[in-house]
């Protein structure tokens, strides 16, 4: 649910080149609560909270692109600039999907250190 709300996030308020920075301190969150919840698998679990992150980002990203688009100026101007809106659209979901997926290794990486790290000084 934490990506779901950066993702509405990041379609209205957030920039274009500040939305990474966004997207790592929702990482972060997610690592601490996976590292808080799960005993062992912080990776699988990482990968599976990634699989379901891409499913809402896609979904999100294609019904509200038009308002990131209007949002985003540099977003709009890549669009103006394609030929084809549709191909832009799939493009930018293709993008966001193959980016949300491989990101979704983060958290759990993020929550194998952090309890690591919370192990060692205990």
């Amino acid at each position: 649910m934490i990506g779901l709300l950066n993702t509405i996030l990041c379609i209205y308020f957030v920039p274009v080149a500040k939305e990474p920075y966004s997207w790592l301190c929702t990482y972060l969150i997610c690592a601490f609560i996976l590292s808080a919840r799960t005993s062992k698998k912080y990776i699988a679990s990482g990968m599976v909270l990634g699989c379901f992150n891409t499913i809402w980002v896609v979904l999100f990203y294609s019904f509200k692109f038009h308002e990131f688009a209007s949002h985003h100026l540099d977003v709009n101007q890549w669009v103006s600039a394609q030929k084809d809106l549709p191909a832009s659209v799939r493009n930018l979901i293709v993008i966001k999907s193959f980016m949300t997926f491989v990101s979704g290794i983060l958290p759990g990486t993020f929550a194998l250190v952090i309890t690591s790290v919370k192990n060692q000084l205990r």
